[in-house]
């Protein structure tokens, strides 16, 4: 079994059992993470992931494929870090099909006692993936880094504190900026075995990026192992692939975090009403 199917398989676990305490009725349920690049759209029953779909924007086809065959859903969550259009525009497709939409904000309530000091400035996805490792790993000890657009860090206590976090650029954030603000400096893709010292511009660009980037993980993955106690590491995001097998600390790899995040809180909204 691999990290991923592994880390489904935990969450699933962890949050049957708490559906099935709060005595929740199998629903079908729409999730949705519009993100800087791209629009993440899942299908979720109780606590088990159906189907996810990836696209830069959410059209009508891509909503009713998701859809097909599987009825309408009761309850949909909307997370947006892109803009006032993205959201409206995916509003206008999401509430004619679903009894019931919420659009997270900063007033949602979530199963972590958040104590940033400016809640309404704390982005969605972070605050949502918190949530997923939360659910993952309950009573732990808990270091979220989500490999996007922007590299991300989240720190959850044992406590179900949601702490804080840091934002750093992500790896294609930090190739585009050595392309765009030098007159030489050509454009380079991601690899998975960048190497350690380059002999050639693009091989010193490739690796002052990714081993820069993945030194600055293990960094802070070392710093926050001596704060924490017994600290686990979920590694999630897009660009989480150039990093999962490089890095020395034993991590959880969690494609999905966001996405089961979103869920859960969903559900604990629904509760809360």
């Amino acid at each position: 079994m691999n990290n991923e199917q592994f880390s489904a398989s935990a969450v699933n676990c962890s949050l049957f059992y708490y559906l099935c305490s709060q005595n929740l009725q199998p629903m079908l349920k729409l999730v949705i993470d519009i993100g800087n690049t791209l629009c993440k759209c899942a299908l979720f029953e109780q606590s088990a992931l159906l189907d996810v779909a990836a696209v830069p924007q959410l059209q009508a086809q891509h909503l009713s494929a998701l859809l097909q065959g599987r009825g309408a859903p009761q309850l949909a969550i909307v997370s947006n870090v892109r803009g006032k259009a993205a959201l409206k525009a995916c509003l206008a497709l999401v509430q004619p099909a679903v009894a019931t939409t919420m659009v997270m904000d900063a007033a949602t309530p979530t199963p972590l006692t958040n104590l940033y000091k400016t809640p309404q400035t704390l982005g969605h996805d972070r605050l949502a993936a918190a949530v997923g490792a939360h659910a993952l790993y309950p009573n732990s000890n808990l270091l979220v880094l989500n490999a996007g657009t922007a590299l991300t860090y989240e720190v959850v206590s044992e406590r179900g504190e949601y702490v804080g976090g840091n934002i750093s650029p992500g790896l294609r954030c930090r190739y585009a900026a050595l392309h765009q603000f030098t007159a030489k400096l050509p454009w380079c893709e991601p690899t998975p075995s960048p190497p350690l010292l380059g002999q050639t511009t693009q091989d010193a660009i490739v690796a002052g990026v990714q081993q820069g980037m993945l030194r600055e993980m293990q960094a802070t993955i070392d710093y926050f192992a001596t704060q924490y106690p017994s600290l686990k590491i979920i590694l999630t995001g897009g660009e989480a692939i150039y990093f999962e097998n490089q890095l020395k600390s034993a991590i959880f790899a969690a494609p999905y975090l966001v996405l089961i995040g979103l869920n859960r809180i969903l559900d604990y909204a629904n509760l809360a009403k």
